[in-house]
């Protein structure tokens, strides 16, 4: 893919609705830019892929006196930590902070019965530290998002296993039974496929390769 398809690839995931903040679950660089980003999409309400049994511990997980690290544990052994440097968590706190109901729209605990498996393809793609970690250091919020954002359509070019699918069905349902101004807060595999398919790999035919095209 040459520079100029992945400069109009970033800029249609920029453009995007709602609002999509692609990160890793912990990452120095999307914890940092995160109030940036919030304050842009200026949000009338926040989707963090957290499971919807998380709902209720929003306001203890966003008080201001809440000190990392701290973690979220739900039936069946499910453990959610939270660090400084994790995304959702600075998300959370900067939506308790400024009155912004958050909502956790990932598939409930309850109805998980597929198994967790991974997807292993043959797509080549550099690490997040390479693409993403490193180059965000001193880089704009908007170059980092980007980043971010096209690392996971390059993620979603190995597949996606029959469980992530659900969950994106879920998130999507959720998302879609909102009519206001969201941002949506998730691992940067799973944007492209809450929003145009057309946007997504996964949904669709051919092969994009982004690789280590800059933004």
């Amino acid at each position: 893919m040459n520079e100029g398809a992945v400069r109009d690839l970033a800029e249609r995931l920029l453009a995007a609705r709602p609002y999509l903040i692609g990160v890793r679950h912990h990452s120095p660089a999307c914890a940092a830019a995160m109030p940036a980003w919030l304050e842009e999409a200026a949000p009338e309400r926040i989707f963090v892929e957290l499971p919807a049994e998380a709902d209720p511990w929003i306001p203890w997980l966003g008080h201001p006196e809440a000190v990392a690290p701290l973690a979220v544990a739900a039936g069946g052994g499910s453990f959610w930590p939270f660090a400084a440097f994790s995304p959702e968590w600075v998300a959370i706190r900067w939506a308790v902070a400024h009155s912004v109901p958050v909502e956790c729209f990932d598939l409930p605990i309850a109805r998980r019965a597929l198994p967790a498996e991974h997807v292993a393809g043959t797509f080549d793609l550099p690490d997040w530290d390479t693409l993403v970690e490193a180059p965000g250091v001193g880089a704009t919020p908007r170059d980092l998002r980007a980043a971010a954002l096209l690392y996971g359509q390059g993620l979603r070019h190995r597949g996606a296993s029959p469980y992530d699918k659900a969950r994106e069905a879920w998130m999507r349902a959720r998302l879609a039974a909102f009519t206001g101004r969201a941002a949506v807060v998730t691992g940067a595999f799973h944007n492209a496929a809450l929003v145009d398919p057309e946007l997504d790999p996964v949904a669709r035919d051919g092969v994009i390769q982004i690789g280590r095209a800059h933004v």
